[in-house]
Order: structure tokens, then sequence, then C-alpha cells
């Protein structure tokens, strides 16, 4: 019979073996964003697209946005600062230039 601590090390192993691939997941969801921003910048100096400034929040570094709030504890109050969503954040930064 596996002791107490056996069973919760096992879990945490297999935590770890879950953590490994979110990390993985995140770090290319991260790369997504970056790739996505850089493209959008270098596609407004196309003739006829739409001029797009980066002064609204959401337009530039949303990656970054996504880690703090990721770095919020689960059982923590979320900071004003941070309150909407990363959809939130994203659809009100590019809800001009959505279709």
């Amino acid at each position: 019979m596996a002791s107490l601590v056996s069973t919760h090390a096992a879990n945490i192993v297999a935590l770890a073996v879950q953590a490994d691939a979110l990390v993985t997941q995140f770090r290319a969801l991260l790369q997504s964003l970056e790739d996505e921003e850089r493209a959008i910048y270098l596609a407004t100096q196309q003739p006829g697209e739409p001029h797009v400034t980066d002064v609204l929040a959401g337009r530039r570094r949303l990656g970054h946005y996504v880690i703090l709030r990721a770095q919020i504890p689960a059982n923590a109050p979320i900071p004003s600062e941070h309150s909407k969503t990363v959809t939130q954040l994203a659809a009100y930064a590019w809800s001009p230039f959505l279709g």
C-alpha cells in the first residue's frame, strides 16, 4: 500500500508532466501573438492598408499582459489594472479593424 507521501509525490510528478506540456503550448502562443503583432504593423506599411497606432492598450505586447494575468494566484483578487480578460483587451484594442 502506497503512503500518502508517495501518492502525493506521484501526483506532483504527473502534474509536472502537464506543466511541461502547458509551458510548451504557452511559449508557442506567446510567439504567435508576437508574430501577429509584427505582421499587422508590417501590413500597415502597405498601400491601402489602414493606419494603426499602438497607443491603445492591447495593440502591442499583448503577450506581456497574458503573463501578468497568469502570475496572479488563483485565489487572489485580480487588481483593477488587470481586470480585463486577455480576450476583452484584445477585442477592445482591435475592434475597429475586425470585419
